[in-house]
C-alpha cells in the first residue's frame, strides 16, 4: 500500500502555519497586486480630492492674512513699524502652520474615512482604477486599527511629514514585483486589483 505524501507545510512571516482547509482561504490566496501606474493614477485622483478638502478648510485662514495685507500700508509708516512688521511675521507663520496641519488632517481623515465608508480598502481613486487595500497574508479587508497604522502611522506621520521615507517608499513601490510601497510594508498591507478578483 503506498504511503500518502505528507503535505508540505507553508508559513506566514510570523513563522505560523497557512491552514489550506480553510475555504475562504484557498478563494483568496492568489490575486494580481495592483502595478505602479494604477496605484499612481488612483493617488493622483485622491490627492486632488485631499487638496479640495485641504482648501475648503482653509478658507478662513487665507481670508485672515488677506484682509491683514489688505489693510497694510494704509498708515505709511506701517513698512518701517517693528511692531507692525512682527505682527505680520508672526500671523504669516501661524497661517503655515495650520496650512500644514489643515492637510495633515485633511489626508488623515480622507484616507482612512472614505475606505471605511466605501469598503474593500478603496479611496475614489482606488475605486476608480479597480484596486483595493487588504491584508497582505489573510488578503482580508483591513481592520480599522490596521487602517490607521498605514495611513497615520506610516503615511501622514513617516512619509507625509519626514519626507525622505516618501521617496525612499516611491523607490521601493516602482521596483518590488507586488508594487508595495514603505506603509503597505510595515502594515502588511497590499493594494489588489478588485476588477479581476471579489474580496468578499
Amino acid at each position: 500500500m503506498e504511503e500518502k505524501k505528507e503535505k508540505k507545510k507553508v508559513y506566514n512571516i510570523d513563522g505560523e502555519e497557512i491552514d489550506f482547509s480553510n475555504y475562504n482561504l484557498q478563494e483568496k490566496i492568489t490575486y494580481e497586486s495592483a502595478n505602479f501606474m494604477r496605484r499612481l493614477c488612483a493617488f493622483f485622483v485622491d490627492i486632488l480630492l485631499v487638496i479640495s478638502i485641504w482648501y475648503l478648510m482653509s478658507i478662513s485662514t487665507f481670508a485672515k492674512i488677506d484682509d491683514y495685507v489688505a489693510n497694510l500700508g494704509i498708515n505709511p509708516d506701517d513698512f518701517t513699524n517693528k511692531e507692525v512688521l512682527s505682527e505680520f511675521a508672526q500671523l504669516y507663520s501661524k497661517t503655515i502652520v495650520k496650512l500644514f496641519l489643515f492637510f495633515y488632517f485633511a489626508q488623515l481623515m480622507y484616507f482612512t474615512i472614505v475606505p471605511a465608508i466605501i469598503g474593500e480598502g478603496k479611496t475614489i481613486g482606488k475605486w476608480i482604477a479597480g484596486i483595493g487595500v487588504v491584508h497582505s497574508e489573510t488578503l482580508n479587508e483591513l481592520s480599522p486599527s490596521r487602517l490607521i497604522l498605514r495611513e497615520f502611522v506610516c503615511r501622514t506621520l513617516l512619509e507625509t511629514v519626514l519626507i525622505i521615507p516618501l521617496i525612499v517608499s516611491i523607490i521601493i513601490s516602482m521596483f518590488r514585483e507586488d508594487s508595495k510601497s514603505l506603509h503597505d510594508i510595515l502594515a502588511k498591507s497590499v493594494v489588489i486589483r478588485t476588477d479581476l478578483y471579489d474580496i468578499e
